[in-house]
């Protein structure tokens, strides 16, 4: 069973169905510049850690949209966790939530995370 603290159903449902706030689709699509160490550290070693992809507020409403839409998507599971195989007491999965949410979407297809795609 999926809870997120404050977060009902209904609530979700609101946050999944309105759109988008601009200020954060401005937030998801504005560039974010790699450094040359950063891309080469990537490169070296396969992984990186980068700081204020998102931030404030843009990275709060993400938060509450994946929240959202994890609870939706899980909502019928009522199993406890002994009710379930060890590989689903370790991973929550939720596969393809950007084409059943569009405010997943925004995220998802944002131009910000595909420029760093792009650039690593």
């Amino acid at each position: 069973m999926i809870n997120f603290e404050g977060m009902t159903n209904e609530t979700a449902m609101k946050i999944l169905n309105n759109p988008t706030p601009q200020n954060i689709l401005e937030s998801y699509n504005f560039p974010y510049q790699l450094k040359e160490e950063q891309i080469n550290s990537y490169q070296e070693n396969g992984f990186i850690s980068l700081k204020n992809v998102l931030t404030g507020e843009a990275l709060s409403y993400a938060r509450k949209v994946m929240e959202a839409a994890v609870l939706v998507r899980k909502e019928k599971d009522k199993r406890t966790l002994s009710e379930k195989s060890q590989y689903e007491q370790s991973f929550l999965q939720c596969g393809y939530l950007a084409w059943d949410f569009p405010a997943v979407k925004d995220f998802v297809f944002g131009k910000r995370f595909a420029g760093i795609a792009r650039d690593l």
